[in-house]
């Protein structure tokens, strides 16, 4: 049974739940929105590179961005230094932390710079600060346990 102490409860509160429950179940259906239009353009004969600058960037960021807050669940409630056991794992939540850390700079830098989103800045904001926070603070931890381990 895990147990959580307080810091931990915070970073499940202000951190996971949010983003979990307001992004989380939207990943799928924007990773099918954007797959579409390269299913598409493929069968159109269209390269899919050449038809659009921005479908290949937001694709592989909300595919990163799932990777990323499915790592970061699970490093958040396993424990490293019982992971670190699982080198393969150990790379493969690693890999997928850092995917997602990129991911949500991506969309943050999109918010930030981007004219159309200034009426839930704050809201987009709070949402992406908790994984950006928690995915840098987890994979530091990972670091150290790698470090330690070698």
């Amino acid at each position: 049974m895990l147990r959580f102490n307080g810091r931990k409860w915070i970073e499940l509160v202000f951190g996971l739940l949010p983003v979990t429950l307001v992004i989380g179940p939207l990943l799928p259906y924007a990773m099918l929105l954007i797959t579409l239009p390269f299913l598409i353009g493929g069968a159109a004969g269209v390269s899919v590179l050449k038809f659009s600058d921005a479908t290949l960037p937001l694709f592989v960021s909300v595919f990163a961005a799932a990777l990323g807050l499915s790592a970061l669940w699970v490093v958040f409630l396993l424990d490293l230094t019982k992971m670190r056991s699982r080198s393969k794992l150990f790379l493969v939540l690693g890999v997928a932390l850092a995917a997602g850390l990129a991911a949500d700079l991506y969309f943050t830098y999109l918010l930030i710079f981007s004219s159309s989103a200034n009426r839930y800045r704050m809201l987009w904001a709070m949402l992406l600060l908790g994984p950006l926070w928690l995915g840098f603070k987890y994979l530091l931890l990972m670091q150290r346990e790698a470090w330690h381990r070698g």
